[in-house]
């Protein structure tokens, strides 16, 4: 599972530093902390109160399946998926360049 998130990660093209942080942290990572939020109906009530930024990003990218299979339920176009997708390397920019921390401050 570790692998497959990373290489998700390393899929976005970001920048080598945040890439070997984000390898750093995920080596440093309990994948058990996934597990309640990828099984709950309410998976932002179990994330939101823990205020952990990388669960938030592992979480985002353990998930993306299951977002891509509910874009195309609903008809959503390739390119505003895409945009979505795009917007979440924005997101990750945005908190590495505020703190020099991976992950995602919010996930809504």
């Amino acid at each position: 599972m570790k692998n497959l998130l990373t290489v998700r990660f390393l899929n976005f093209g970001l920048p080598q530093k945040l890439n070997e942080l984000f390898i750093k942290e995920m080596g440093n990572f309990d994948i058990a902390k996934l597990e309640p939020a990828m099984k709950s109906e309410k998976p932002h009530e179990y994330l939101v109160p823990l205020k952990d930024n990388f669960l938030n990003l592992v979480y985002i990218l353990a998930n993306m399946d299951n977002a891509m299979m509910n874009f195309k339920k609903r008809n959503i176009p390739d390119d505003i998926i895409l945009d979505s997708l795009n917007d979440v390397t924005v997101w990750i920019m945005n908190l590495y360049n505020s703190t020099g921390e991976v992950g995602l401050s919010h996930i809504d």
